[in-house]
C-alpha cells in the first residue's frame, strides 16, 4: 500500500467515516490529492466532507511531491489526482462543485506549477470557454474571474470564444471586460482582420472594438 492509498481508497469507496478518521493525521497535500479524487468522481457529499475536514481546497506550489510522483508525473495512477480540485469541477460541468469550491477558498484564477496540471496552462475560465459552456463562464465571471487571463500561447479566453463563434460568450465576456482587441491568435494577430468567421460575429467584435475606443480614449 503506498503513501497516499488508505485516504484516496477511502475517498473512491464512499467510505466518509473513515475519511473523517484519516484526515487528521494526512499532510495537506494528499487531503487535497483526496479532494481532487472525489471531485473527479463528482462525489459532492465526500467532497464537502473533506473540505470541512481541513483539506485545502487546491494545491500549492510549496508542496512537495513524492520523489515517485514528480519523477514520474504520468505514471500509471499520478496524472489526474495531481490536476486542480477546481479544473476537475470545471471540466465535469460541475456547478455546485465550482460553488463548493469557491465557497473554501479556491482561487477562481488558480495556476499551477506542474507542468502535467492543465491548469499550468489554462485557466477554469479558459477551460470552461473551450467546452462552450456558457452557465460555467458566466458563473465564473461573475464570481469574478480574470477575463484577460491567458493561456501558454498569450491568448485571451475571448480568442477561444471568437474560434468557436459562441455569440452568447463573447458577450459575456465583453461585458465582464474583456478587451476586443484583445482577441488575437498566437502571432498577435487581430483574429477580426483575418480570421474566417461568421458576419454575425465579426459585427459584434467591430461594435466591441468601436465602443471600447469611445470608453478608453488614446
Amino acid at each position: 500500500m503506498s503513501f497516499h492509498r488508505p485516504l484516496t481508497e477511502a475517498v473512491i469507496d464512499g467510505d466518509e467515516d473513515f475519511v473523517r478518521r484519516w484526515l487528521p493525521k494526512t499532510r495537506n497535500l494528499h487531503r487535497t490529492r483526496a479532494l481532487a479524487f472525489a471531485v473527479s468522481q463528482e462525489n459532492r457529499r465526500m467532497a464537502e466532507t473533506l473540505l470541512r475536514g481541513g483539506a485545502p481546497p487546491q494545491f500549492s506550489p510549496s508542496d512537495e511531491l513524492p520523489a515517485a510522483v514528480a519523477y514520474d508525473p504520468y505514471g500509471e495512477g499520478n496524472n489526474e489526482p495531481w490536476v486542480q480540485p477546481l479544473v476537475f469541477a470545471v471540466q465535469r460541468g460541475n456547478l455546485e462543485l465550482v460553488k463548493l469550491l469557491l465557497e473554501y477558498g479556491a482561487d477562481i484564477n488558480v495556476k499551477s506549477e506542474r507542468p502535467y496540471d492543465v491548469a499550468k496552462f489554462y485557466s477554469p475560465l479558459y477551460l470552461a470557454v473551450e467546452e462552450s459552456d456558457e452557465a460555467m463562464v458566466n458563473l465564473l465571471l461573475d464570481r469574478g474571474a480574470d477575463p484577460e487571463i491567458t493561456n501558454e500561447f498569450g491568448e485571451p479566453p475571448l480568442t477561444y470564444a471568437v474560434y468557436r463563434e459562441h455569440g452568447a460568450i463573447i458577450r459575456s465576456l465583453l461585458a465582464h471586460g474583456a478587451n476586443p482587441y484583445g482577441a488575437v491568435d498566437r502571432g498577435g494577430r487581430k483574429l477580426l482582420s483575418f480570421w474566417q468567421m461568421k458576419q454575425s460575429t465579426f459585427l459584434q467584435l467591430q461594435e466591441a472594438e468601436i465602443e471600447w475606443s469611445k470608453q478608453h480614449p488614446c
